[in-house]
């Protein structure tokens, strides 16, 4: 019965979690690019904190040195690199990239919760 109970308890909890919570935003334009966020979105899904932080991938295609691509969260960039035009890279990159993405953000998370300095905003510290 108390299972029951902690189950129906879960369940009201979720329906008033943050239903954009968790988003990926895709702003890529190129096959590489897209190939990024597909293989980032995957990763991305199998961490269970992750559904906490919604994020953006953007692109810049080069001809000179691929596909420039950056992560931002709360307008800020949690990753940022280049990828090569080979596209087998891509996989090993965006594994790479989530896990980077996720520290990075508890780090910042953790900074803006520690900092309360009303003299100082976030991004002057």
């Amino acid at each position: 019965m108390e299972d029951r109970a902690e189950e129906v308890k879960k369940s009201v909890d979720r329906m008033f979690d943050d239903p954009l919570g968790g988003v990926v935003v895709n702003r890529t334009v190129t096959v590489l690019g897209k190939d990024f966020y597909r293989y980032f979105a995957t990763y991305w899904s199998h961490y269970p904190e992750a559904s906490q932080y919604s994020i953006s991938i953007y692109e810049r295609p080069t001809a000179r040195f691929g596909s420039e691509i950056w992560v931002l969260y709360r307008q800020q960039r949690m990753f940022h690199a280049f990828l090569p035009p080979a596209r087998q890279a891509t996989r090993r990159i965006s594994e790479i990239a989530v896990e980077q993405v996720l520290s990075n953000i508890a780090q910042r998370e953790m900074e803006r919760i520690t900092t309360r300095n009303p003299d100082l905003g976030p991004e002057e510290l």
